[in-house]
């Protein structure tokens, strides 16, 4: 289902993005901000498909690069987690338009693994985007530093 609906996903989530206020006042470009989206939702079908618990060591490879992408795009924090969940409604609502096609036995398991795997996700790039502000931080507040020193000389 994730894998035949995949463009239409993508879509729908980019129509949620544009009415979210805090994740459209980063501006960038629709491609970026698909970002690997289509690669996650690939492996996310294979996952639903096999019933493998575990996500892939290239999806969370992945998944670090996006929030490192997102910290160097300005994205905070709570807007990884609102884009996160944008997506996993998304993925919910694609799920919820096709139940008459769907194994119903298995819907509560798949919606259920659906969850961990972007809940897996996001703890990868916070973790990431963590890292990449611990670094960031430093140095912007000795740019603030040397900023002020210059300022107090210029006065003094």
């Amino acid at each position: 289902m994730i894998r035949e609906n995949s463009n239409a996903i993508i879509e729908h989530w980019l129509t949620e993005v544009a009415k979210d206020e805090r994740l459209q006042s980063i501006p960038i470009s629709n491609a970026a901000r698909i970002d690997h989206f289509p690669d996650l939702l690939a492996d996310l079908a294979n996952v639903l498909a096999t019933g493998d618990v575990q996500v892939s060591q290239t999806s969370l490879t992945t998944a670090a690069v996006h929030g490192v992408d997102r910290a160097q795009q300005g994205y905070t924090i709570p807007q990884l987690i609102a884009e996160t969940r944008l997506l996993h409604r998304v993925i919910a609502n694609c799920l919820q338009q096709n139940l008459l096609s769907m194994d119903l036995s298995a819907l509560i398991p798949d919606a259920l693994k659906v969850g961990e795997y972007l809940q897996a996700l996001l703890e990868e790039s916070i973790r990431t985007f963590q890292g990449t502000d611990a670094i960031a931080k430093p140095a912007s507040r000795a740019a603030s530093t040397v900023a002020k020193a210059e300022s107090r000389a210029k006065a003094g």
